[in-house]
């Protein structure tokens, strides 16, 4: 049986409070001599699914202070290449980026918009315009490439799911609207975020994608032991992390998915435990997922 038949939830998640930096800051610049600012790469490829990424700059030298660059974004001068667009194909969070002395190395945060039309390869280039505290180096530039999401099959799978499962009183379930983001393209380590909001609106599945030479298709797996969701308060309990298993209450391994004859929807011939454990020790089950379908809508 359930385990939230016996223990109920007090408190869903643990708040954490972060601090923004204020622009107001009384930071104190550099005046170290020898300082150097640049960027950490020349050129980045970036998939248009690929949401918030970064361009990182690093100092040289022993700073003594902040020092504090301003990047621009200009085009690229190949008359071949598509030019981005900022505000449209891309987003800069800030164009001000203060490095600490202690960590000399900050980045510059993008966010990369997603278009439904198919389109080219786009280009644009990140260039540090200024410093206070420190001489720009001769690498100053970053040209960045947003590839279209079809060009990546991984990315292909990326964005809106319909996933369905009968849950431990064997009723169906349908989240109409899940969200599989690319964690890491290489390794293929993927996420379903909001996949069971029904039962908790933050829960995570973690999956993997990797490349089936033989088909040429990306199969999936759930890997076992993975966090759905940490910080939840249970009464009886107190906190405890959800990480999922196998009926068993296996924590190690993973399950395989299938996509089924026409490649429209992967289905898993076993289900998995959302277990509950609290300093590591497993305490049962929150919930038992079964006859699950997973259908990507893109």
């Amino acid at each position: 049986m359930k385990l939230y038949k016996y223990f109920s939830i007090f408190a869903v998640a643990t708040l954490a409070l972060t601090s923004c930096s204020d622009d107001n800051d009384d930071r104190s610049i550099n005046t170290a001599p020898g300082v150097g600012v640049s960027v950490e790469s020349s050129e980045m490829v970036v998939n248009e699914m690929k949401g918030v990424f970064q361009v990182p700059l690093v100092l040289t030298g022993n700073p003594n202070g902040y020092v504090k660059v301003k990047v621009k974004v200009v085009g690229t001068d190949d008359p071949n290449q598509e030019q981005a667009i900022a505000d449209s194909h891309f987003y800069v969070t800030s164009e001000t980026i203060n490095i600490p002395a202690d960590e000399k190395t900050a980045s510059v945060e993008i966010r990369t918009q997603y278009l439904e039309s198919r389109d080219d390869d786009r280009y644009f280039r990140i260039v540090i315009e200024s410093a206070e505290g420190a001489t720009i180096e001769p690498m100053n530039a970053c040209t960045i490439a947003i590839q279209d999401r079809l060009s990546s099959p991984i990315y292909a799978l990326a964005g809106p799911w319909e996933l369905t499962f009968n849950d431990y009183d064997n009723a169906t379930i349908v989240t109409p609207n899940a969200t599989l983001d690319v964690i890491n393209e290489a390794t293929g380590e993927c996420q379903f975020v909001g996949f069971y909001p029904e039962l908790y609106s933050e829960l995570v599945l973690n999956v993997i994608l990797r490349d089936d030479e033989s088909t040429g298709t990306y199969n999936m797996s759930i890997p076992l032991g993975t966090t759905a969701a940490s910080g939840l308060s249970f009464s009886g309990l107190g906190t405890c992390d959800v990480l999922i298993t196998d009926t068993n209450g296996k924590s190690s391994g993973e399950i395989a998915g299938t996509w089924n004859a026409d490649h429209t929807m992967v289905e898993f011939a076993d289900g998995i435990i959302l277990g509950v454990f609290s300093e590591g020790a497993y305490k049962g089950p929150w919930d038992r997922l079964t006859n699950m379908k997973f259908k990507p809508l893109m």
